[in-house]
């Protein structure tokens, strides 16, 4: 991407041998309407390739989100918002606040709104397809929205310093990773001027994720191989019970390592 003024334009570069060389490029603003900068200079844009790389999808920290083709930048493929949506129902919560699903080849993503809202949206067909819908207003303002390889999950950061887990079809939240509360390192939550994540990124397995946020930390978390009643029971006593105040329990000592092995593998920080 490169900015002239609050201006956007789409860039896709080639490397021929020694030479980098320009392969393709389109004004945002003309591949989707109101797609500008704000006067302040302090607007974010993310791209991201599908999984067969032939489409790219664009989104900007003023709420607007567009797919166009790799080959034929002036080909929009999706105009999402505004198109699907318009800007006066919603916007995008952030510029990182959108994923392709992994799991097909350029057709669905995922995104969060302002609105604390997270769509699944098919762009196969003629017609955009709302394939998926959750209100999580209640959790926070989305900050970030990745999937997990192999689309297993959707993970989403919130400014209440959690990462949430949903199921990537039903978008039901499984799991919640709560950074304020961590042994080592804890998120400290200012309501003024609270710590933001930045990123979320995975291992090829998909069994941890790092997290930067801007209170200086690098988080890595532990990721369940898949979400058995005996994890998901773990995760509901972690909701009550401070990761402090577990050796006090009066359980049995096999299930205090139990619940003792996910808090100390997810509370491995490092100081950026």
């Amino acid at each position: 991407m490169r900015k002239s003024r609050k201006h956007y334009e789409l860039r896709v570069l080639a490397i021929r041998i020694t030479l980098i060389v320009t392969d393709g490029k389109a004004d945002c603003h003309t591949l989707c309407p109101d797609f500008y900068g704000n006067q302040l200079y302090t607007d974010e844009v993310e791209c991201s390739f599908s999984p067969d790389s032939t489409n790219i999808a664009v989104g900007s920290s003023e709420g607007m989100l567009f797919i166009t083709s790799r080959r034929d930048l002036s080909n929009t493929r999706a105009l999402i918002i505004p198109g699907i949506f318009s800007p006066s129902e919603t916007k995008l919560s952030s510029a990182k606040a959108f994923d392709f699903d992994p799991r097909f080849p350029n057709s669905r993503i995922a995104f969060g709104t302002l609105n604390g809202e997270i769509y699944l949206i098919d762009v196969s067909g003629d017609h955009d397809l709302k394939s998926g819908y959750v209100d999580c207003a209640d959790r926070g303002m989305i900050q970030c929205l990745r999937y997990v390889p192999r689309g297993r999950y959707i993970a989403v950061a919130t400014s209440e310093a959690c990462i949430d887990i949903y199921d990537p079809d039903t978008l039901s939240l499984k799991l919640v990773l709560d950074a304020a509360n961590q042994d080592s390192v804890p998120m400290e939550i200012d309501r003024n001027v609270y710590p933001r994540f930045l990123s979320m990124n995975f291992t090829t397995t998909g069994n941890h994720m790092a997290s930067a946020s801007t209170d200086g930390i690098v988080r890595v978390w532990q990721l369940p191989p898949d979400l058995t009643l005996q994890h998901l029971c773990r995760q509901l006593i972690l909701t009550k019970v401070k990761v402090t105040e577990i050796r006090k329990l009066p359980i049995p000592p096999k299930m205090m390592l139990y619940l003792l092995s996910m808090t100390q593998s997810t509370s491995l920080s490092e100081t950026m």
